[in-house]
């Protein structure tokens, strides 16, 4: 027992000081365990809602309206500013910081396979027109191989009939190669006898009248044709003034005049070739008479000769 130094009991006085606290009368009776424990699970359910909703904005705030905070090492601030916006609007992109090097622009080497090369420009095809193979004179005699096979010649021997002429030489004078007399007395020509004139051209070639113009054709197998057309020259007008109004010249070269000669060797009318040598006008009794060689699309001049024996043989009625 503890005593002072006054000798009194100190136990005593210390039991006496112990104050007694005691729940207070409402919570004393015997519902106030379920109380405690309804209070205590509000509590728990209001703080659990209170973390949930704060964890919830937290989530929009950041990572909706603010954008990804998760920005990938290798990725640019600029580039994560841009991916954040929304997508309804549209970010024009942000201009390199560094100057672009002044590099000059080769231009792109083509293809050597055309099946693989693709071109943004439109082109325009070519037209390829085979190459004709050259006229060919197998035996020098002035007349190529199409020529003598349309007349009955040799086209190997240069002097068909023996009479000593060449094939050619006969033919330019009015011959027959083939044999004797005239070129008319040769099966192989034939005479078109019209309303104004006659003219001779090859027999296995056909004759076609014109419609809508004044004239005739002679067509060959492989659509080359002579024609022969006319028309009214205007009152005082002859064919020098006629062949400088048409083709803007002064007048004709002396290479291009000819004269077509009659029967009898006499010049019958005056004609002007046309450079190319595919045409002849002759004027007379105020009409002018064109006669021209179309090539078609061959190109060659496969009956030159021909074509001289045929305006050479032209007679006006």
């Amino acid at each position: 027992m503890l005593r002072d130094s006054t000798g009194q009991n100190k136990q005593q006085d210390a039991i006496d000081n112990i104050g007694i606290h005691v729940m207070p009368a409402q919570f004393r009776g015997k519902n106030a365990g379920a109380q405690a424990q309804t209070t205590g699970a509000i509590i728990l359910v209001v703080g659990f809602v209170l973390i949930v909703g704060l964890a919830g904005g937290a989530y929009y705030y950041f990572m909706i309206k603010k954008g990804n905070l998760f920005i990938d090492a290798g990725r640019s601030p600029e580039i994560a500013t841009t991916t954040a916006t929304s997508t309804n609007s549209v970010t024009e992109p942000t201009s390199p910081t560094e100057p672009i090097p002044d590099v000059p622009i080769s231009e792109p080497t083509p293809s050597t396979t055309p099946e693989t090369v693709v071109s943004t420009t439109p082109t325009t095809t070519p037209i390829i027109v085979p190459t004709a193979s050259p006229v060919t004179d197998s035996d020098n005699d002035g007349l190529n191989d199409e020529e003598e096979v349309l007349i009955g010649t040799d086209k190997n021997n240069p002097d068909t009939d023996a009479d000593g002429f060449q094939d050619g030489a006969e033919l330019a004078v009015g011959y027959n190669p083939a044999g004797p007399g005239k070129i008319i007395s040769n099966v192989k020509i034939k005479m078109a006898d019209e309303s104004s004139f006659t003219i001779l051209y090859p027999a296995d070639w056909s004759k076609k009248i014109q419609t809508g113009v004044e004239g005739v054709m002679f067509q060959s197998p492989d659509n080359q044709f002579f024609q022969v057309s006319w028309q009214t020259l205007d009152a005082g007008q002859n064919l020098t003034s006629w062949y400088k109004a048409t083709f803007n010249q002064v007048e004709p070269s002396l290479q291009q005049l000819i004269d077509i000669k009659d029967d009898t060797g006499k010049i019958a009318w005056p004609g002007v070739k046309s450079p190319d040598n595919k045409a002849v006008y002759i004027a007379n009794g105020g009409k002018l008479y064109t006669i021209a060689y179309n090539t078609g699309v061959d190109g060659r001049l496969l009956y030159e000769h021909l074509f001289s024996m045929a305006y050479n043989s032209f007679r006006l009625k």
